[in-house]
């Protein structure tokens, strides 16, 4: 009944299908990273690089006409979030590729460079809450519960590093990439702010 993620939800929201956002906690997080060698968006003309959620289509053709870059000129290659995709950037495959922490620690980690976050240009939510209209208007003390709780477990994760730590670690991260993970992801959140009466 409930998504965090928001990549989907959204376009099926705009089209009419019956799903309502209700909040955001995170407004960016997609971001470009590259070879070294690559210092500015200028420099993906005629290239390839990995590219993972159509959300985030309008901000990267924006930012590259700002560089003066025709987006025409640059292939998207599918890409996944993970250690495949700093793998493909490594050995060519792609000069550079989309990830969202925790892969952004390991992105780092193999020595790749942060070019474009895709929310500079404008925010993009990223992981927040949604639902039905039937969930809405069926059980709407439940609804207000979810925010309620979703409202207290991101105060938790903001302020409490070393709890928020250990969850991105059972959530699967390496030991070694979770502070850092925690750090770059904490860059992005925000709070959800107060409930409101309806």
């Amino acid at each position: 009944h409930y998504t965090h993620v928001l990549g989907a939800p959204i376009p099926a929201a705009v089209q009419g299908r019956g799903l309502k956002y209700l909040a955001s906690y995170q407004n960016t997080g997609f971001e470009i990273f590259s070879r070294p060698e690559i210092k500015s968006l200028k420099d993906l003309e005629g290239q390839t690089i990995g590219f993972s959620s159509p959300m985030m289509r309008f901000n990267l053709e924006y930012a590259l006409r700002e560089a003066g870059v025709d987006p025409a000129s640059v292939t998207l290659g599918r890409a996944g979030l993970d250690r495949s995709s700093i793998d493909k950037v490594l050995d060519g495959t792609f000069v550079a590729s989309t990830f969202l922490p925790p892969a952004t620690a390991a992105a780092i980690k193999g020595g790749l460079k942060r070019l474009f976050r895709y929310g500079d240009p404008s925010p993009i939510p990223v992981y927040g809450l949604m639902t039905t209209d039937r969930r809405l208007k069926e059980e709407p003390d439940e609804v207000k519960s979810v925010i309620s709780g979703l409202m207290r477990s991101v105060d938790d994760f903001l302020h409490n590093r070393k709890a928020a730590i250990e969850l991105i670690k059972r959530l699967g991260t390496p030991a070694e990439l979770a502070e850092m993970a925690y750090d770059l992801t904490l860059d992005f959140m925000v709070p959800l702010g107060d409930l409101p009466d309806a």
